[in-house]
């Protein structure tokens, strides 16, 4: 995103150019300013995705990766929670009658 707004800022700024120059430019050399301007401004935009693009695509492949790490990741510990849950129940059912007892004898 930010080759793509590199881009699009030489794009403005060789138009600024270009408009400049033939504001202050004589007779025949107007259009050599110009066209040099807009050389300029069409350079940056095509650099500027020249860069974008392969970026963009890189980044689409990495985040659908990721996305499949974390999908197997969140499957993993939900079978682990699975199995270790009925050992965490047993135990928090002791506790609460530990709790219960202390109770009754106070």
């Amino acid at each position: 995103n930010i080759a793509t707004l590199m881009g699009l800022l030489g794009t403005v700024m060789g138009l600024i150019a270009a408009f400049t120059a033939i504001g202050a430019a004589e007779g025949g050399s107007k259009a050599d300013l110009l066209s040099s301007s807009i050389s300029v401004a069409m350079n940056t935009t095509a650099f500027g995705l020249i860069c974008a693009i392969p970026l963009l695509v890189a980044h689409t492949l990495l985040m659908s990766k990721t996305q499949k790490v974390v999908g197997l990741l969140e499957v993993a510990s939900l079978k682990s929670a699975n199995t270790f849950a009925p050992l965490l129940n047993r135990k928090t059912s002791v506790n609460e009658s530990e709790n219960v007892s202390l109770m009754e004898q106070a």
